[in-house]
């Protein structure tokens, strides 16, 4: 049974999913610049290092209507071939894989060639849900064929979110600043992808070289006579992936079982588990001049800190997440 993975994301209540070989980055929803004559789905282009992306609603797609943005709202920036553009959403859910049979087509009503039938592929189960999946060719036909030239149609007095606060439209402008900046010296090919993943309600950043995928954490079964740092073990589309905690050994406290929403699911010196995390919002592009010693961070273990770098205002600890796996009284064995 062919597989694909999917990346799944929530917009107004709503499960859809995209093929996770077609995404290029999730980011927090930046300043959009509003752009004359765009369709009423193309909510507006930002610049990403140096190009232009334009960005759809897609509940403004399907004929409902828009709702006000705010700083918890994200985007993912898709690609096919050489065309990029990005969609608004409310949070991403998970990475899974969906078996091609699993997808249903929508049901029928009468002769409907709405535009969600002509962008959905059809729907499949996740839980107890429904997920949408997106078709990404019919998705990228939606949008304006050159994002190239849009900047330059600006909408004279639009203002992106106009009821958005100070506070909020400071924050979304410093997004759209700091994704505008070009990596002019070290070039796009040497910038690092780092996850910004949530412990004790404190942020961090993780980079993705270890990383297989994002997993929801649910149902998860202890470990007779395991470690502290084993959190437990749960069923991941029918393997079992144990949980680790990650906080005893950056010397923070331990994990709230309650508080555990997701697993950052990591393969190291050959064996795969699930790193425990209260929360992953978003993947940032950072090249070697952004990270920065970590004395400001010293209340970690800096045996597993590389530095820290620049996020939402702020600077974050950046966790060397390979070799805190392969910290021997870390690594899950058989044993255990």
């Amino acid at each position: 049974m062919a597989q694909t993975p999917y990346l799944i994301f929530r917009v107004r209540g709503l499960l859809y999913g995209v093929k996770a070989a077609s995404v290029r980055e999730i980011l927090r929803l930046p300043e959009l610049t509003l752009v004359e004559e765009a369709p009423a789905h193309v909510v507006g282009v930002f610049n990403l290092r140096g190009a232009i992306v334009p960005v759809m609603d897609l509940c403004v797609l399907f004929g409902y209507k828009a709702a006000r943005y705010g700083l918890s709202d994200g985007l993912i920036v898709l690609e096919a071939g050489s065309s990029v553009a990005g969609v608004v959403i409310n949070e991403v859910v998970d990475m899974m894989e969906l078996p091609t049979e699993s997808i249903q087509p929508l049901p029928e009503f009468g002769q409907d060639r709405t535009v969600k039938r002509r962008v959905v592929d059809g729907e499949a189960k996740a839980g107890d849900e429904l997920v949408m999946a997106l078709n990404l060719e019919s998705l990228m036909c939606a949008m304006p064929v050159e994002g190239a030239g849009l900047e330059h149609r600006q909408a004279t007095g639009a203002i992106f979110c106009p009821d958005a606060s100070d506070a909020e439209r400071k924050a979304f402008r410093s997004r759209a600043n700091n994704l505008g900046k070009a990596a002019a010296d070290t070039g796009v090919a040497h910038l690092t992808a780092v996850a910004v993943v949530a412990l004790n309600n404190e942020y961090f950043g993780v980079d993705l070289d270890s990383v297989r995928e994002f997993a929801g954490i649910s149902a998860l079964v202890p470990v007779p006579c395991s470690p502290r740092h084993i959190l437990g073990s749960m069923n991941l589309r029918g393997n079992v992936l144990t949980i680790i905690d990650i906080r005893v050994a950056l010397n923070m406290q331990s994990a709230s079982k309650a508080a555990l929403k997701k697993a950052i699911v990591v393969e190291a010196r050959g064996f795969i588990a699930g790193v425990g995390v209260d929360e992953v919002f978003e993947v940032l592009y950072i090249n070697g001049r952004e990270i920065k010693p970590s004395e400001s961070v010293v209340q970690y273990d800096d045996g597993y800190i590389k530095g820290t770098i620049p996020y939402d205002g702020r600077m974050i600890a950046y966790i060397d997440l390979r070799k805190l796996l392969l910290k021997d009284d870390l690594i899950v064995n058989e044993e255990v």
